[in-house]
């Protein structure tokens, strides 16, 4: 992930004295500014990254449009602009492309909000970020001080993870209203027919087609009426309330996701479900506690998303 920040240079003004003689003349405050850069290329591992052919169309306090054609050095642009409100919105026929011996253009989808808002303030940094997802290759992520940028998150085709865990509801006795989400980062559609969900030692197999699209999230529950209509619901497996845990999803013999919970160091409480970050789309990132937040959003009782994209983490 390629991650973007705009630098402000802030100029600091002094308000005029008022001046009582009729012959001096009126004087108009300055306008504050900050200055804005827009990175365009970045390097990760020996392998650099460039924005091409990219247009940006700035609006709010002021209005600008810019261009990779608008660069001195093809690395970055820089535009000052009033303190104030705005939007920035990358315009279609943008192409991301790994630089090497011989250039490739990647086949890459934005995936970040378009238009994303930003606040030009005084004295202050103001990240904005621009993702993308590109298929089938190995996670790409980056650090650094860049203005606005871009992320780029490298996708599996069939890709499942755990995004969040009810396992001690307050409504309901556990035996009732316990529920686990699964989403698709993928870009494949997975049908969770005869896929092995395991607790530890315990474990159920999916029955009859469960169908999850793209970009989908469903929960899987242990009652039919736990506040919610789950998408299925399951027996023979329970979540503790204070014992380490492992979750694994199996599907035709291959671990999509794994992951394992330490009650004492993971989010969720009595009545509150652990919620994974919705910015984390691997299996591999989502076995960090520190992705994971309190839900904070309420279903009957109890505060969860079930069966529902999660809200962004603090």
């Amino acid at each position: 992930m390629f991650k973007a920040l705009f630098r402000r240079e802030t100029y600091v003004y002094l308000l005029p004295a008022i001046v009582l003689a009729c012959s001096a003349p009126e004087r108009t405050a300055p306008e504050q500014t900050g200055q804005a850069e827009f990175a365009l290329t970045t390097s990760i591992d020996g392998q650099q990254y460039d924005l091409q052919n990219a247009k940006f169309e700035i609006t709010g306090a002021d209005s600008v449009s810019l261009t990779t054609d608008d660069s001195a050095d093809g690395l970055s642009l820089t535009q000052q602009l009033p303190v104030g409100d705005y939007q920035v919105e990358l315009q279609p026929g943008w192409q991301l492309v790994q630089i090497s011996q011989d250039p490739v253009p990647l086949s890459a989808t934005l995936i970040s909000e378009n238009p994303l808002s930003f606040s030009v303030q005084s004295g202050e940094t103001t990240p904005v970020e621009f993702r993308f997802s590109v298929l089938d290759e190995p996670a790409v992520a980056a650090t650094g001080s860049v203005a606005l940028g871009i992320g780029v998150v490298r996708e599996q085709p069939r890709s499942v993870i755990f995004s969040e865990l009810m396992s001690n509801p307050a409504t309901l006795a556990d035996s009732a209203g316990e529920w686990f989400e699964l989403s698709n980062v993928g870009v494949e559609a997975v049908d969770l027919s005869g896929c092995s969900i395991a607790r530890d030692t315990t474990h159920f197999s999916v029955e009859g087609s469960l169908v999850l699209e793209p970009g989908s999230v469903i929960a899987l529950a242990n009652g039919a009426s736990p506040g919610f209509t789950p998408a299925y619901v399951y027996s023979g497996l329970t979540l503790p309330n204070s014992a380490v845990f492992t979750l694994q999803l199996t599907c035709q013999g291959v671990v999509l996701d794994s992951i394992t919970v330490d009650p004492s160091s993971w989010p969720g409480a009595n009545g509150v479900a652990a919620s994974l970050s919705p910015v984390v789309r691997s299996p591999d990132a989502n076995d960090d506690p520190a992705v994971w937040c309190d839900a904070n959003a309420s279903y009957s009782m109890d505060k969860g998303t079930p069966g529902e994209e999660n809200p962004s983490c603090p």
